[in-house]
Parts: structure tokens; sequence; C-alpha cells
């Protein structure tokens, strides 16, 4: 979901059809690199990747894999490392001025405030200027401005992806076993691969499970990082206001059934691969 995210985003940005793709070569990282072509296939809108680059987890140098997108002519640097590797690339972007935007696989740290800050601090000029997430706490539509002020007076915290992520994880668990009335755990897995088990977490109209991989259709948020506003750690107005929410993906299409949309990410039942 997030690839083709990435895709479907980058592809709205107009400039973004020549692609240079980084990722780390183990299992994991190859079949995301084969997943990323799939994306640029179906929503690239005639994009293409013109080189690749396969890197090593925590490797310290990444100057030749730069070269090698500048020399490529790449307008867009799909990044598929870990969290800490990928600070470390832009930041040896910055050093070597290569001017390429880049588009980074999101995970559970990448998508904090503190990460974004910590991005900006080591590359001022090239950490990306957009980020995908499963939460912004500056979304306001369908009451997700009243959740992100009660989480905030609480806690004085943004809520990051990951807090949403965690109180809707139990929040559904808590409706499956209302619903069903039992602790079973296949019963549960039933009653949420079910057409009917749709849920609330303020995300617009109801989301549900796909009953071939378990995977939550959701929309995706694309998350705008202001360069220059201020940050300080302790101040909760400039962790907010570090970043804020520009789009939904996929963007809301009139006419379209909830699940059809939403199944526009991610794979479809004959493309998975996934066995439950």
């Amino acid at each position: 979901m997030y690839l083709d995210a990435i895709v479907m985003w980058g592809a709205s940005q107009n400039s973004y059809g020549r692609w240079f793709v980084v990722y780390l070569d183990t299992d994991e990282g190859l079949a995301l690199r084969q997943r990323a072509a799939r994306a640029i296939a179906k929503y690239g809108e005639g994009g293409e990747i013109v080189g690749s680059a396969a890197v090593q987890v925590d490797q310290a140098m990444y100057l030749g894999e730069l070269q090698d997108a500048r020399r490529a002519g790449a307008d867009a640097i799909m990044l598929l490392l870990n969290a800490t590797d990928s600070i470390v690339y832009t930041g040896q972007q910055q050093d070597l001025g290569v001017d390429i935007p880049v588009l980074m696989l999101p995970d559970e740290i990448s998508q904090t405030r503190d990460y974004i800050a910590a991005s900006r601090f080591l590359s001022p000029d090239h950490n990306p200027r957009f980020r995908l997430a499963t939460w912004e706490t500056t979304f306001k539509d369908d009451g997700a401005e009243a959740f992100n002020l009660r989480y905030e007076a609480r806690w004085s915290e943004p809520v990051d992806p990951t807090a949403w992520a965690a109180y809707h994880a139990v929040k559904i668990l808590f409706e499956a076993v209302a619903a069903t009335g039992t602790l079973d755990g296949m019963a549960l897995v039933e009653y949420l691969e079910s057409p009917g088990a749709v849920f609330d977490v303020l995300k617009g109209p109801g989301v549900s499970f796909r009953p071939w991989d378990h995977q939550l259709r959701q929309p995706i948020h694309v998350v705008g990082v202001d360069q220059e506003a201020p940050w300080q750690r302790t101040v909760l107005s400039t962790r907010i206001g570090i970043a804020a929410f520009v789009a939904e993906l996929p963007p809301p299409a009139p006419g379209m059934d909830q699940v059809e949309r939403l199944d526009l990410l991610g794979d479809g039942a004959a493309e998975s691969s996934c066995r439950f």
C-alpha cells in the first residue's frame, strides 16, 4: 500500500517520472524493489525506473549511489531503507548537493515528529518535503480534530501514527469482541474478515480488512514538512507545526465504492502471495 501511494503521489507531482530506486541487498529489499516496479507500472503514468542500487544495512557511505542517481537523470529517488539508513542517506545527499526529491518508504519510526525534525536538521536542503503516514495529527475531518485535540491535551504530544494505530487497534479488537461475544481467536478472525465488519478509524467512511491478507484497507496521509517552522522538543505547538496534512491517498472518488477505492492501494486477491 505504501509503495502504491508513493508512486501515486509522485505521479501527481507531474515531474516525477524517472525513478531511481535504492533498496537493501536482502531478500526483503529485493522484494520491495520488485514490488516498486509493479507500483510504477500501475500508477506511474508512464514513469520508469532509470536506475537502482542495492545497498548494505548500516552502510557508511552512499556517495556512489547518489552519483549514480544523478548520472541516470532521475527526477525522483525512491528510498526503500530503514529509518536509520534513510537519514544517513539524505544527510549525505545534503553533503554532495544531489538535488533530486526523495520519497521514502515509511516505518513506525520515520513517521514520527522527532524523526522529521532530525531529518530536517541533518539535511536542511534535501530532507523529504513530502512524507507518507498512516495518520497526520493536523488532519481535521471526520472527527479527527476532536480526537487529536483530546490526545494532545492529555499527553502534551502530537498524535504520531504510532499513537493513532495503537489506539485504534485496541478499539477494533474491543468492537470485535463486543460484536461476537467471544474471545475465541478463530471466531474473531472470521468476524474481522466478514464484509459486515466495518470500523470507524476517523479517516472517512468505515474501513475493513481484506480477507486474503488480513490487511486493513485505509487511506494513506500525505504529510508536508515545513522547512522554516521552529522546533523546540518541549513545546507542543512547534512539534505540531513542523508538518501538516496535505492530501489523502487514494483521493476521494465520487461514485466509487469505499472498498473498491481503498483496494487501489496494495495487492488484490489474485496478486497477493499471502496465504492464511
